[in-house]
């Protein structure tokens, strides 16, 4: 009889940790601010640091567009160099990118913003475009680091450069600043609204 009581509160107890753990994570989904996109076999940002960091990490495109949609949010987005070296569908991801006004757009593993942003993904239209020869573009895509675009309401685009080594604590500040608005955008930049 003992033996059964033990085996039923140890049962309980299982069952509560496991509703305590189901809620928690359904919890923690609603709070995620960023979702990085990358590969299955290789990515820059460790799954500890996504952890530590609570970002989400998804590996095709559709479910990049389906998880920032369903954050019901602006949330920033992160973007593993080899998913832009790759160029699956670079055009749709484009594309998107794009429409995604007032949402930091990360891309770690590239660290200038000149290369990823206008050559490689094309987000500007070409009058926008810098003046830069293709033997630039080449040394410039041989920058390490992370790079940021924002791109405001009005289709202004800001991009910044951090060449220092990839540090997700970091990429998360920035983030957070971004996504409290343009004005803090500018601010970060350097201008003032």
């Amino acid at each position: 009889m003992k033996k059964r009581k033990y085996v039923i509160m140890f049962i309980v107890v299982i069952a509560t940790l496991l509703v305590y753990l189901s809620i928690n994570k359904l919890i923690n989904i609603n709070n995620y601010n960023s979702v990085y996109f990358t590969s299955k076999e290789s990515s820059i940002i460790s799954d500890k640091d996504l952890q530590e960091n609570n970002i989400l990490e998804v590996n095709s495109l559709e479910k990049l567009k389906s998880e920032v949609k369903s954050l019901n949010k602006n949330v920033g987005i992160i973007l593993d160099k080899n998913i832009i070296d790759e160029g699956n569908d670079i055009n749709s991801l484009t594309q998107w990118l794009i429409e995604q006004k007032n949402s930091p757009i990360i891309v770690v593993g590239y660290g200038n913003p000149n290369y990823v942003y206008f050559k490689r993904l094309s987000i500007s239209e070409n009058k926008y475009l810098p003046k830069i020869t293709d033997e630039k573009f080449e040394e410039l895509k041989n920058q390490k680091g992370f790079c940021m675009a924002y791109i405001c309401s009005d289709g202004k685009i800001y991009g910044k450069s951090f060449t220092e080594e990839i540090n997700t604590s970091k990429i998360m500040k920035i983030v957070n600043e971004a996504l409290k608005g343009e004005n803090n955008v500018t601010k970060m930049f350097g201008e003032e609204s």
